[in-house]
Order: structure tokens, then sequence, then C-alpha cells
């Protein structure tokens, strides 16, 4: 690929680009990203179920179990298994790499949560990608 762009410009929503996003059965081989405020669990499990790729940036109100963690290393964190999102005790500059799952909802999730900077705050990425 070459070339540049001419302008970019970036202003408010004045709707939402929500309805616009692609069925989950028509992302098969094709990596969406995707910010907070397109953040859908359900979304998430039909695009793996199709064959899609999501990294998707989420809001800090989700709470699911935890069913795996890792650290920054990808060595096992034990103690965080059957704890809930919200429990964990955090410490910036930490990467955990976690496996969740929400009651009501099917799948098991991967979920990278990290220090945000900007925000002074516990961010969230969901993706179906290997780890």
């Amino acid at each position: 690929m070459s070339g540049h762009y001419n302008y970019l410009g970036i202003s408010p929503d004045s709707e939402s680009e929500r309805h616009y996003n692609p069925f989950a059965y028509e992302i098969q081989d094709t990596l969406l990203l995707m910010d907070a405020g397109y953040f859908n669990i359900d979304y998430c499990y039909q695009a793996d179920k199709h064959g899609g790729h999501v990294i998707m940036r989420t809001n800090g109100k989700i709470n699911p179990d935890i069913k795996a963690a890792f650290d920054s290393q990808g060595l096992a964190i034990e103690g965080l298994i059957g704890k809930k999102l919200k429990q964990l005790k955090w410490h910036r500059e930490q990467i955990i790499d976690l496996d969740v799952q929400w009651k009501s909802k099917p799948g098991t999730h991967r979920l990278i949560a990290f220090w945000d900077r900007n925000k002074s705050a516990i961010g969230y990425l969901i993706t179906n990608l290997k780890r």
C-alpha cells in the first residue's frame, strides 16, 4: 500500500455509528478495531463464531467472572480464578491477560486489563485473538 491523506477532520458525533457496524457473519477473516462506544459482548461472540476477529475497548462498568489469568510474561495467576473482575487489586503499569465469562452471555472471552495513563484508570480490551 502506498499513498497519503490530504485532509483529516474529526468532529463530535451527531448520530450513533453503531447501526453501521458490519454484520458478524460479514467479517470472516477480518480484524475489526472498535472503540468502547461499540462494546457489545454478543457481537464479539457472534464475530468469533463466524470467523471474524475483534479488538474492542470496553468501559469500566463490566464485571465478568475470571476463568484464567496471566501476567505480562504469560505466567498463570491462579489466585484470580473464580473472582469477579472488580475484585482485582490493581498496580499501575500492570498488564493482566484474562479469560472471562459473563453469566448471562455465551462464550469465554479474552480481556486484557492495563493502566490507561491518559485516563488515570484501568483500561480494558476484549479480543478473540490468540495469546
